[in-house]
């Protein structure tokens, strides 16, 4: 059994509805509080630094390492000041992020340490697992996540202290009911019949649709017209939010009884790709030898990017634009300023989105999938 998948299995997990509530009641046990500031990757999704505001503290953001897409050890320094509490740690796309250097900057200034392993399942750095380095890490395991519940996420606590005020936490979190539940089951149904390469164009323009109407699990309704003036985001006054649906829990298990199966046939799907990118003349990044992905999607760079897309668009190449922006996804730019973000704040991060192109790695990838996609991107080498 892969170590990560017993740790969820441990008593050091608590299982949230999102990965998002799993963050808010991380932070909640840290005491992060009103005026705290909280230090993040400029690459992530507002599911971050939401939790952040909702307690009343700052996001404050820190430009990446533009080969491991993850937060620049060498940029964190300097955005630590008196009110800082605590540093998350995204391992994006499953490249681990440098962890000896941001525990020694975490430990000089007592800081707390979150990884956000919700892309990196199985990792390792120098051969340990990842989400095993900090006080704690979280996992999501939403819609088009390494492991799909449809809603669900985990905290998985390292630190003894912390454990015992997360579980006081925890308590005050309900359980979702049986109406959210029948809700979710169809879509699960839907997506694992649907979601196909050669559908993922029209599957992603239904999904966006229906998560606007609020029919998805795990979104909320929204106004068909986007708001161009940021509504403010005031903090809790006391502890909300729902734990995991039990059946989904059980789920869970399953599939990860079968993720080894799993990271192999990822591994796999990635190493085809790099034969076929050498091939048409195309060098992939090669990652230091002490960091040992788990690719969640395969992330490459190509200075004609809009045009690479419409064409994916245009011949039903699944293509992924996650990152398109700080903050993904692009099209929530109107949110910036309500989660603290300026443009020109991460210029490294800012120039990576525009030329940033994600390739599926999942169950239902084949070689022909493969073989498709490197011929589309040979034009653009």
């Amino acid at each position: 059994m892969h170590p990560f998948i017993t740790d969820i299995k441990s008593d050091k997990t608590f299982f949230f509805y999102r990965g998002g509530v799993a963050l808010y009641a991380l932070l909640k046990s840290m005491q992060v509080a009103q005026n705290d500031q909280v230090i993040l990757p400029s690459f992530t999704c507002p599911a971050v630094p939401y939790p952040i505001m909702r307690l009343g503290a700052k996001p404050v953001y820190v430009d990446i390492d533009p080969i491991t897409f993850n937060i620049d050890p060498g940029k964190i320094e300097a955005k630590i000041t008196r009110q800082t509490k605590a540093i998350i740690v995204q391992h994006t796309f499953g490249v681990p992020a440098e962890m000896t250097p941001i525990l020694d900057i975490a430990r000089r200034h007592n800081l707390w340490i979150i990884e956000d392993s919700c892309h990196a399942f199985g990792s390792r750095y120098r051969g340990q697992q990842v989400s095993t380095f900090g006080d704690a890490a979280i996992y999501s395991f939403g819609w088009y996540k390494p492991v799909v519940l449809g809603v669900g996420g985990a905290a998985v606590v390292n630190n003894p202290r912390l454990k015992t005020k997360m579980g006081e936490i925890y308590a005050h979190f309900t359980t979702p009911s049986l109406k959210e539940l029948l809700a979710l089951y169809p879509q699960y149904l839907v997506y694992n019949l649907l979601v196909k390469p050669s559908r993922f164009w029209f599957m992603k323009k239904v999904y966006r649709r229906l998560t606007i109407l609020g029919v998805i699990a795990g979104s909320s309704r929204r106004k068909k017209k986007t708001n161009t003036r940021a509504k403010k985001i005031t903090p809790d006054t006391e502890i909300t939010g729902k734990k995991i649906i039990p059946f989904q829990k059980r789920r869970l298990f399953s599939k990860l009884n079968r993720w080894d199966d799993a990271i192999a046939r990822q591994k796999w799907i990635v190493s085809r790709c790099k034969e076929l990118l050498l091939q048409i003349g195309y060098a992939p990044v090669e990652l230091a030898a002490h960091l040992e992905p788990v690719y969640y999607k395969y992330p490459l760079l190509f200075e004609r990017k809009k045009e690479i897309f419409a064409q994916a668009q245009q011949t039903q190449v699944e293509m992924s634009d996650m990152f398109g922006s700080p903050l993904y996804p692009p099209a929530r730019r109107a949110n910036w300023k309500a989660l603290a973000y300026k443009k020109g704040m991460c210029p490294i991060a800012e120039d990576v989105s525009a030329r940033i192109v994600a390739l599926p790695i999942h169950a239902k990838i084949q070689a022909k999938d493969i073989e498709k996609t490197i011929a589309l991107l040979a034009y653009y080498v």
